[in-house]
C-alpha cells in the first residue's frame, strides 16, 4: 500500500504523513533500520518527526549507540520546535 501511495508522487504533507506512518509500523514490528535519513531532506513535520524520535529512542535504548542517542536528541529539539510553533500559531 505504501508503494503505491509513493508512486503517485503525492505533495509533501501526504508524503511525509506516509512515511511517518512506515517508521512506525517499522518500529512495531522490531524492524530499526535509518528509514528516515531518506526523507529528511524533504521537510519535518511534527508527526514525522515524532515517528523519528520514537525510532531513535527505541535504537538507543536497544544499542546505547552515541550516534543514536545523538539522533534522537535532535529530533526531540525539532519536535519541540514544531510544537512551540504550533501553540504559538494556535493562540494566534
Amino acid at each position: 500500500m505504501l508503494d503505491a501511495a509513493w508512486h503517485l508522487e503525492p505533495s509533501e504533507q501526504p508524503t511525509l504523513a506516509m512515511f511517518s506512518c512506515a517508521i512506525a509500523i517499522h518500529c512495531d514490528r522490531g524492524e530499526h533500520d535509518a528509514l528516515e535519513q531518506d526523507f529528511v531532506d524533504r521537510g519535518i513535520d511534527l508527526k514525522f518527526g515524532w515517528a523519528c524520535l520514537r525510532l531513535y529512542s527505541e535504537l538507543f535504548a536497544e544499542t546505547e549507540d552515541e550516534q543514536h542517542l545523538a539522533r534522537r536528541e535532535s529530533y526531540r529539539a525539532h519536535v519541540a520546535l514544531l510544537e512551540s510553533a504550533e501553540d504559538t500559531s494556535a493562540v494566534a
